[in-house]
């Protein structure tokens, strides 16, 4: 007698496979659209609060006030996407690396599939 709850190695679960990636490929978008509007929000507020000059007289401005300088300040998500960027373009040692190490381990998994398919 045999059990009915037990799976069947021929049987190919190809949709929920196909539904945990869509689920989550939606669930990403939107975290990022739901952080994108939050930030929408604030920097639209700090752009109404901004404060005219209350004499009304214009004053002497040095241009070279507003000129970009060679180190500018640089926030933190922007070096953490340099260092993505970086980590990742296989132009680095650890690019190249984790380049490798990507590609080894997709050849393994298409090798462990095919052992296990047969």
């Amino acid at each position: 007698m045999t059990d009915s709850t037990s799976c069947v190695s021929s049987d190919r679960l190809w949709y929920s496979f196909l539904a945990s990636s869509l689920v989550t490929f939606g669930s990403g978008l939107v975290v990022i659209i739901i952080y994108r509007f939050v930030l929408w929000i604030c920097c639209r507020k700090k752009k109404c609060m901004q404060v005219s000059n209350p004499c009304g007289s214009k004053t002497n401005v040095d241009p070279k006030h507003f000129m970009k300088t060679s180190d500018p300040e640089i926030g933190w998500m922007t070096e953490a996407k340099d260092w993505a960027g970086e980590l990742i373009s296989g132009q680095t040692t650890t690019g190249r690396i984790l380049v490798g190490l990507v590609f080894l381990l997709s050849i393994a998994s298409l090798i462990i599939y095919f052992i296990d398919a047969s």
